[in-house]
């Protein structure tokens, strides 16, 4: 039996989970992909947010014919498909869609990511190279596929069109995906997928403090600034208790650990008082609520301050 090695890696990450422990996912391949794994002698290692694939030079050897095979059929008309590894992406966390953003998904539509017609995103500097299976920054609307289409026909069952994956992944094992097969050493490929965090503009509701005009926000990092939307009563409030109304001028990104650290003073006559030091931060929990403002509709998340 020849020495197994590191043939491809496949990473997902995510912007919510930027400075904490990420996900917990489930990779699960196809039939038709667990047969390539069988027949080639692969070997597939699975962690929290990795997939690994290991082969021996004979595992090549053997994929390399298949694509061989497929290259010729297709020169003849023929509908051979290539060697390729196709796998949906599950995460056990309810949460999930709360704390992740993808443009233009719906009910209807799914991500469906592979490695072809990709640029190089980064060199690894040792043989390796890393692509991203999506053109922009993150996984979005330039992603997404129908359920119905003829590209998920033979990946997703009745019941996962119903209850959707995360994403469905497929990796090329051809020459159009860029393996040279003449090369023995074949380096390892690296692939990886950007899940985006939401971004909202943030509400402070500051309870308790009467028509204390002299309340004010303050970012110790300096970088963002609220706007004061005034002293109102809130109809979800107890007895409609009036707050002080405060909103970020820009959209903040929601993260599992956040580094904004905001401070809610007053003006006093020894100088400024602090009264909540740091003030708590946006949850994914929080319901994000659409309103109106200056005409526009945005999404904002309220946060409820008792002082």
């Amino acid at each position: 039996m020849g020495q197994y090695k590191n043939l491809i890696t496949f990473q997902v990450e995510h912007q919510f989970f930027e400075n904490s422990p990420g996900l917990n996912l489930k990779f699960e391949l196809t039939e038709a992909s667990i047969t390539l794994v069988r027949n080639a002698g692969l070997i597939i290692t699975a962690s929290n947010q990795q997939l690994c694939i290991s082969g021996t030079e004979a595992s090549v050897d053997v994929i390399s014919a298949l694509a061989h095979e497929s290259e010729h059929a297709s020169e003849g008309d023929g509908d051979e498909e290539n060697p390729h590894l196709s796998f949906k992406i599950s995460c056990a966390d309810s949460e999930f869609s709360s704390y992740t953003h993808v443009e233009s998904l719906s009910r209807d539509t799914i991500p469906y990511l592979n490695n072809l017609d990709l640029d190089l995103d980064l060199d690894q500097g040792h043989g390796a190279c890393q692509r991203r299976l999506h053109r922009g920054d993150c996984v979005g609307a330039d992603d997404l596929e129908k359920l119905g289409s003829a590209l998920l026909s033979q990946v997703l069952s009745s019941k996962e069109r119903l209850v959707k994956p995360l994403a469905v992944v497929r990796l090329e094992l051809s020459r159009a995906a860029g393996f040279d097969f003449h090369n023995k050493a074949w380096p390892v490929k690296e692939y990886q997928i950007v899940f985006a965090a939401p971004s909202r503009h943030w509400m402070y509701c500051i309870f308790g403090a009467d028509q204390d005009a002299t309340l004010h926000i303050k970012d110790l990092a300096g970088s963002q600034t609220f706007q004061y939307e005034g002293y109102k009563p809130l109809e979800n409030a107890s007895q409609s208790r009036p707050a002080h109304l405060y909103l970020s001028e820009q959209q903040l990104p929601l993260r599992k650990r956040s580094e904004f650290r905001f401070q809610l003073s007053r003006a006093s006559d020894l100088g400024e008082q602090v009264l909540v030091n740091p003030l708590p931060v946006a949850q994914c929990r929080q319901s994000a609520k659409v309103e109106n403002s200056a005409g526009e509709k945005m999404i904002q998340s309220h946060i409820y301050v008792n002082v």
